[in-house]
C-alpha cells in the first residue's frame, strides 16, 4: 500500500500538463495557482512538515504517552483494524519520497538554497525514521505496553520529533521561508 501511494504521489507529482511540477515551475505573477516561487516554496515546507508532525505529535505521542504504565494504545489511529503502525510506516515513506523526488522539497533545499549538508542530514532522518518504523515487528498497540517492544517504538517517537524539529530550524533559514499556522493549528 505505501509504495502504491508513493507511485501514485509521483505521477501526480510530474505527469501531465496540470501535474504538480509545473504548476510550481510556473509561479508567477500571472500565475493562476503560486503568484512567487517563494509561495511554492511554502506550500511544499508546509506539507513535508505537516506530515511529519502528524506522525510525531499525533500517531505517536498520543498511544505512547509519557510512561508504560500511562500508554494508551486505544488513542492510536485505526486502533481497532491494527493498522496505526502500517499507516505511520505509509506516512513516512510517501514523507521520505515527497522530499526525495526530482522536483519535491529536497529540490529546493539542493538547489536553490544550495545546502548540500542539510540535504544529506534531511536524508538521513527519513531514511533512520522510516527504517525504525519497520523494525517493530508488533502493531503499534501491543508494542506501546510491552516493555521489550516500547524502547523501539520511543525511539521512533525521537526521530520522528527530531526530524520535524529539523524541519522547522534548519530549512526555513535555508530557504527564507517563515514557519507559521498549519492544517494542526485550528482557527
Amino acid at each position: 500500500m505505501g509504495r502504491q501511494l508513493s507511485a501514485l504521489l509521483a505521477a501526480r507529482w510530474t505527469e501531465g500538463w496540470n501535474s504538480f511540477a509545473i504548476t510550481i515551475a510556473q509561479a508567477g505573477p500571472d500565475a493562476e495557482r503560486y503568484r512567487t516561487p517563494q509561495e511554492a516554496t511554502l506550500d511544499l515546507f508546509k506539507s513535508q512538515y505537516t506530515a511529519v508532525e502528524l506522525v510525531a505529535d499525533h500517531k505517536l505521542a498520543r498511544p505512547l504517552s509519557n510512561s508504560i504504565e500511562g500508554a494508551r494504545p486505544g488513542l492510536a489511529e485505526s486502533s481497532r483494524s491494527g493498522r496505526s503502525l502500517e499507516n505511520i510506516r505509509i506516512n513516512l515513506q510517501a514523507a521520505e519520497a515527497a522530499y526525495s523526488m526530482e522536483g519535491g522539497f529536497g529540490t529546493f533545499v539542493r538547489k536553490v538554497a544550495g545546502d548540500a549538508e542539510l540535504d544529506a542530514l534531511l536524508t538521513r532522518a527519513f531514511a533512520q525514521t522510516r527504517q525504525t518504523a519497520e523494525s517493530i515487528d508488533a502493531s503499534l498497540e501491543a508494542a506501546v505496553g510491552d516493555p521489550a517492544l516500547r524502547p523501539t517504538v520511543e525511539q521512533l517517537a525521537a526521530e520522528a520529533a527530531a526530524l520535524k524539529a529539523l524541519l522547522v530550524q534548519r530549512p526555513n533559514v535555508a530557504l527564507g521561508i517563515p514557519v507559521g499556522f498549519n492544517a494542526f493549528d485550528g482557527d
